[in-house]
């Protein structure tokens, strides 16, 4: 049997389309999400929005071309879990960044846009959230069972 179009294929092709659109495609990702959550604005503080923006470009351009490498991806985001505690990420953030990711890919993806690629790309982003946010309570665990330091 083969299969149409994996979904790694899928997301892939949409994401040359929007970046070929929109270079700045994570410009009105932050624009999104900080009008719809403005209570993260301040997370984002530690680097100028035009890096944060090329570095979540670069993350999603990565994760997507390997998301068929569920080793690779689930140890990606384990570090990505454990290492955004120390940014004051919570949880439920994950499900925001998501939802504003989404929305943007369908903005720019315009007509182009379809039921596929919103299911491919909701579950893919609640995947890869999941395994962060499963990361985070590693580091929680394990910084709750160090010893407090004076």
């Amino acid at each position: 049997m083969v299969r149409a179009v994996s979904n790694a294929q899928l997301l892939q092709s949409n994401l040359e389309l929007v970046v070929s659109r929109d270079p700045d495609l994570m410009q009105i990702f932050y624009t999104t999400l900080f009008e719809r959550y403005p209570s993260v604005q301040p997370l984002f503080g530690r680097n100028s929005r035009d890096e944060q923006a090329k570095m979540l470009t670069e993350a999603v351009a990565m994760l997507v071309s390997k998301v068929d490498d569920p080793q690779f991806v689930e140890t990606t985001m384990l570090a990505v879990g454990r290492k955004h505690v120390d940014y004051g990420v919570e949880d439920h953030m994950y499900a925001w960044v998501g939802e504003c990711l989404v929305a943007t890919l369908a903005q720019v993806s315009g007509e182009d846009w379809n039921d596929a690629l919103e299911d491919g790309w909701t579950a893919t982003l609640e995947a890869i959230s999941a395994i962060a946010i499963q990361g985070a309570a590693a580091e929680r665990a394990e910084r709750a069972t160090q010893p407090a330091t004076s």
